[in-house]
């Protein structure tokens, strides 16, 4: 019998190797397992070795058990995904289904599943994330989650890389439109929370990045992001605080440098400010290609577990020979993994295993009809002026520009950006199509003529013009500048001109100029606005929808009008790498602005209505400050009210900083009273030299407005 038993045990152990690594990794039994086979074959039950597959005991403890229940090389073997990603997303991580432990199939991105060029069938393409920030709507943020986790979820990929919630620092960034923070990091925080919490409700992973301070692409490989703890710690790290408190699953560390050492193996950012301060629970994924030149015990000591897309430094080989080292630890090995399985077995990966399906047809008429409802919603209204707009459904309208045509294979490089945020959509509404289905009419011309005489001959044609401007812009590249082609500039004011009804949409990326604003009656931005584009311009144009979206970030009048100098962007050589000099410190975009006294073409914050609001009876109650709003003007709306705050002069802070903000829909004459509560958090710094928030005492002047430069009504809290 004992022979026998000795049998099963030396066996059982090694096939369970070699069935699910390829390999035997030890000679005698796993202790592990020990208890399960003697209740096996004494006829017993063998859940006891699989203890953590019991779903009524808490992920803390599952975890736990799953790791006792595993021999190093198998910890070891979780470290990294796999290159060869056929028949599978952008990057996956190989489970062990002995153990029952899923892979991890992760996927782009920020905008939408971005399905691998074998496989493109239907997904939907929601609004960028610049534009999601542009709606300042966390309810709208999380209903945008909820169906990208169900699309992934369809999908059978568990792990959703987004939400972007880096900073737009640099106006020329490549991938400011994936950014749902803007040039706020509250914007960010509310928004990416809200986000975050609707994709994980559906079972799905989200993974918040780039961490940190991937504020450009310009040599974003071995540049270094040089920045005062103060700045770090207010400004940039501040979305990932609020992820972390939403609960996000994973976060990606970045390309480039923070303080003259890689993201991914730099313990300061990691250990000290995002396992410490922020109090992150979760596990830490490389950007793909992103340990390049990074370390492997420093990489794993610092917080790092996983390696994307493939296994080199954090290879089973290479953990092995820093554990023999003794420069790693065991012990840090595991921590690594309990806090991916912690977060696997809370968002039911264990218990609810998805089936990989990448032909599967994810998009649906609910997910269609969110994602127009959301590109209505950051629709900005720049200007309007005489009331222009909303648009009569009557009369003759010609649509001019590229992004205004009917050409499927044109307008597709309308609805996102390229790299990561990219998405394939099987249709995109274009603006023609949208208009015309709005007014049941086949009165919209489309018009691709460039000669500008015949421009203006068709213009003049029109009882309604709608002149369509765009740029683009990529991964791995900058922005050469801010200005709109040529050609569409002179179209715009050249239509504008002979067309007395003119209406200039920007399809954008970031921050453009606009010369010819001054041409047109009205002007709006879309931002990159999905696949819906069509059907929620319409929307707005003729008043279905009205209009509240506002700016998360400035539009300046001119070029590197807040005055980067070249240590600032791109950086200058170093001896080893490019440096770039967070200089500015905290004067980054609209606060710029308001140190400097400057006004910008459009503000951080702006965005009009085709009603009015009136502030009124702000005051404050202890640290709660309410005001009363009042729409007061023709038709139902709804306003974003913003709460700024001028810190006391001790405090070394900028004078205006966003501290609040509430979406809120009044009826035609309804009033309803919006309160702010200011918390220690609100009112404090971060103190360098404790290395926490310190609460400011003084005065503290409380401003309310529609926008940065747009504050109505103001008051003094004393603290």
């Amino acid at each position: 019998f004992f022979a026998v038993l000795g049998f099963h045990i030396i066996s059982m152990s090694c096939c369970r190797r070699m069935t699910c690594r390829g390999r035997a990794v030890q000679k005698g039994p796993d202790p592990a397992l020990q208890p399960a086979l003697f209740a096996h074959i004494l006829g017993g039950s063998n859940t006891a070795g699989e203890a953590w597959m019991d779903a009524t005991k808490n992920p803390e403890e599952r975890a736990k058990l799953l790791l006792a229940g595993m021999n190093l090389q198998e910890k070891l073997s979780l470290f990294g995904g796999i290159q060869d990603t056929t028949g599978h997303p952008v990057g996956w991580v190989e489970g062990i289904p002995a153990l029952h432990i899923p892979n991890l199939e992760m996927n782009d991105g920020p905008q939408g599943f971005r399905n691998p060029d074998a496989y493109q069938t239907d997904t939907t393409a929601f609004p960028c994330g610049l534009a999601m920030a542009a709606s300042w709507d966390p309810e709208l943020a999380n209903k945008v989650g909820m169906c990208l986790g169900q699309e992934f979820k369809q999908k059978g990929n568990n792990v959703y890389l987004g939400p972007v919630l880096c900073l737009c620092r640099c106006p020329w960034g490549g991938r400011n439109f994936e950014s749902m923070t803007g040039e706020d990091p509250l914007l960010g925080a509310e928004l990416g929370a809200s986000l975050i919490k609707g994709v994980q409700s559906q079972g799905v992973l989200a993974m918040a990045k780039h961490y940190l301070m991937n504020d450009q692409e310009t040599t974003r490989q071995s540049v270094s992001a040089n920045v005062d703890e103060r700045t770090l710690m207010e400004l940039y790290a501040e979305p990932f605080r609020e992820a972390v408190k939403a609960g996000v699953a994973s976060i990606m560390c970045s390309y480039n440098r923070v303080n003259n050492v890689r993201a991914c193996e730099n313990g300061d950012i990691l250990s000290n400010h995002l396992y410490g301060h922020l109090g992150f629970d979760g596990f830490v994924v490389t950007d793909w290609l992103a340990s390049w030149q990074t370390h492997t015990a420093q990489a794993v000591n610092a917080g790092t577990q996983i390696e994307m897309p493939g296994k080199d430094v954090l290879s089973e080989k290479q953990l092995h020979a820093a554990i023999d080292a003794q420069s790693l630890t065991e012990e840090a090995i595991d921590d690594r993994l309990l806090r991916r399985f912690r977060m696997m077995f809370r968002h039911g990966l264990f218990d609810h295993p998805m089936q990989l399906n990448l032909q599967a047809r994810a998009s649906s008429m609910a997910s269609r009809e969110v994602a127009r409802k959301a590109a209505a919603a950051s629709t900005v209204l720049l200007k309007n002026d005489g009331d222009v707009l909303p648009l009569p459904r009557n009369g003759k309208i010609v649509l001019f520009g590229a992004c205004g045509q009917d050409d499927q294979n044109v307008i597709q490089t309308c609805v996102c950006g390229g790299g990561s945020g990219t998405v394939h959509p099987a249709h995109v509404v274009a603006l023609a199509e949208g208009l015309r289905a709005a007014t049941g009419q086949h009165t919209v011309e489309p018009c691709a003529e460039t000669d500008l005489a015949k421009v203006a001959q068709a213009a003049q044609s029109a009882d309604v013009c709608i002149v369509v401007l765009n740029a683009t812009s990529a991964e791995a590249k900058d922005r050469e500048h801010l200005r709109l082609p040529d050609d569409q500039v002179a179209i715009a004011s050249t239509v504008g001109k002979a067309c007395a009804r003119t209406v200039a949409v920007v399809i954008a990326p970031g921050a453009v100029l606009t010369p010819f604003s001054a041409d047109v009656k009205a002007l709006l931005t879309m931002f990159l606005p999905g696949q819906e584009m069509g059907g929620a311009l319409a929307d707005v144009l003729f008043g279905d929808v009205n209009p509240s979206g506002k700016l998360p970030i400035t539009f300046p009048e001119n070029e590197n009008e807040q005055g980067f100098t070249k240590a600032m962007y791109p950086g200058i050589p170093g001896s080893q790498w490019p440096n770039v000099a967070y200089s500015e410190k905290l004067e980054m975009g609209y606060r710029w602005y308001a140190a400097h006294g400057k006004t910008a073409k459009f503000p951080f914050g702006h965005g009009l209505s085709y009603t009015s609001f009136k502030y009124s009876n702000l005051a404050c109650n202890g640290r709660t400050c309410t005001l009363r709003l009042t729409n007061d003007g023709p038709r139902d709306g709804s306003e974003v009210v913003q709460c700024y705050v001028q810190f006391p002069q001790s405090s070394q802070s900028p004078p205006l900083q966003l501290r609040g903000f509430q979406k809120v829909h009044l009826k035609k004459g309804e009033s309803k009273p919006v309160s702010f509560e200011l918390s220690d958090k609100h009112l404090s710094i971060w103190d360098v030299s404790q290395h926490t928030w310190a609460l400011q005492k003084g005065e503290f002047l409380v401003r309310i407005g529609s926008s940065s430069q747009d504050l109505r009504i103001d008051t003094v809290l004393k603290v």
